[in-house]
């Protein structure tokens, strides 16, 4: 069925509409929770005129769209609802409004049933059940898939839906419901990711901390190693801030705004520049030659021979799950380097040699030279025979000098 045009306004109708009942209620679905992180995310993507207020008072601080670029980033949602942005004065709430209003009419027309069963959904799970159900047995033809639990993949997948999927013997109406619906359900209020409260890495939406550091989740097997990187990153920190290191591991009030913000832009929009990130991963190869402690935890060994693309899925997989930004690593990888040799520094038995049992470490070393047994070191130093075991396991000098002796 051919989708056509419902919309064409005037400048006075557009104020008029825009302060209409056709808003976007103030008790929304998780469908229109879904829009408006869509139309938001298109906003921050690239598709909002850049302007200073004080130099077009007559704009009065509006948020304007770049109509070719929205329709760009939203296609073919925008070609389907039949919206002219021009018509509507490139205002970004106008559209925001004028597509919801044309995906409530269509729906209400086509598909009422589904309509109003996801607007009475109330919790993500029940949506992604009720979604589980309704795939079943029906051809999603060229669908990326998802992870329930991982906001991400759940999020390109109703991006997906809402663009690109068909559902066989469906009014295209379904599959954008249920795209909208799953993107709001995943992401919900949340168009940002936050920060660690302990480390440099980016935390899912909502929660406090990031994947090394939460507590969340753990089940009983895990639980205790949860822990201790909970209270290593704790150790880390107080280290970091004793030691002035804010400004080397964390972003400015300003800067930490900005990048959350975004976050869902750069999941569903991911850019590539010009140069096929050819200086990206020259400076991404220097600063991981800078880091040997990253190059260790995210297994990149040969990493001068790697291409821009696989360097980053490494280091998403090992340093940061939550950065989404493939501009940011080469920072990343500072960042990451000086917190890993920070909590490399607050590990148990990391703590290196005391000064007095360095002494007597030597001490035992001379006296097994002389041939002198363990049992006759432990009592001519004054210590046990177990502590001068742990020294030959320890200190790798004394277990020599010990091997000799007992040939």
């Amino acid at each position: 069925m051919q989708l056509h045009a419902f919309w064409c306004m005037s400048d006075n109708s557009a104020r008029h509409y825009q302060n209409s009942k056709c808003k976007v209620p103030a008790r929304r679905s998780f469908m229109a929770e879904g829009w408006a992180a869509l139309h938001q995310a298109a906003l921050d993507a690239g598709a909002e005129v850049d302007y200073w207020p004080p130099d077009y008072p007559e704009l009065r601080n509006r948020s304007y769209i770049d109509g070719e670029q929205y329709a760009a980033l939203l296609q073919p949602l925008i070609e389907l609802a039949g919206i002219d942005t021009t018509t509507l004065g490139e205002r970004s709430a106008v559209v925001k409004a004028a597509v919801w209003r044309w995906i409530t009419r269509l729906a209400k027309g086509h598909a009422p049933a589904l309509w109003k069963y996801l607007g009475g959904l109330k919790s993500r799970q029940a949506l992604m059940s009720a979604f589980a159900d309704f795939k079943a047995g029906k051809r999603l033809a060229g669908n990326p898939g998802y992870v329930s639990r991982d906001p991400v993949t759940v999020v390109r997948f109703g991006f997906w839906l809402t663009t690109e999927g068909k559902v066989s013997g469906e009014h295209p109406i379904v599959p954008i419901l249920w795209g909208l619906a799953i993107i709001g359900a995943g992401w919900g209020e949340h168009l940002r990711c936050g920060y660690c409260r302990l480390c440099f890495r980016r935390s899912r939406p909502s929660e406090p901390y990031c994947d090394f550091h939460t507590q969340s989740g753990a089940t009983k097997e895990n639980r205790s190693d949860a822990y201790i990187r909970y209270r290593r990153g704790c150790l880390a920190k107080a280290l970091a801030d004793k030691r002035g290191l804010e400004s080397s591991l964390w972003d400015d009030r300003v800067a930490k705004h900005s990048n959350e913000r975004l976050t869902l832009p750069n999941v569903l929009f991911p850019m590539t520049p010009a140069d096929g990130w050819k200086s990206d991963r020259e400076w991404l190869v220097l600063s991981l030659e800078r880091a040997p402690r990253v190059v260790k935890q995210a297994k990149l060994s040969g990493f001068r021979h790697m291409p821009h693309e696989e360097l980053v899925a490494h280091l998403r997989m090992y340093i940061d799950p939550n950065e989404w930004d493939d501009f940011a690593w080469g920072f990343r990888v500072l960042r990451a380097e000086i917190w890993l040799t920070l909590e490399g520094e607050v590990s148990p038995g990391k703590r290196g040699r005391g000064r007095r049992t360095s002494m007597l470490v030597q001490e035992a070393i001379r006296l097994a030279c002389e041939g002198a047994a363990n049992g006759e070191i432990a009592v001519r130093l004054g210590v046990s025979a177990p502590a001068v075991s742990r020294w030959i396991k320890r200190y790798p000098e004394f277990a020599a000098v010990c091997a000799v002796r007992s040939r």
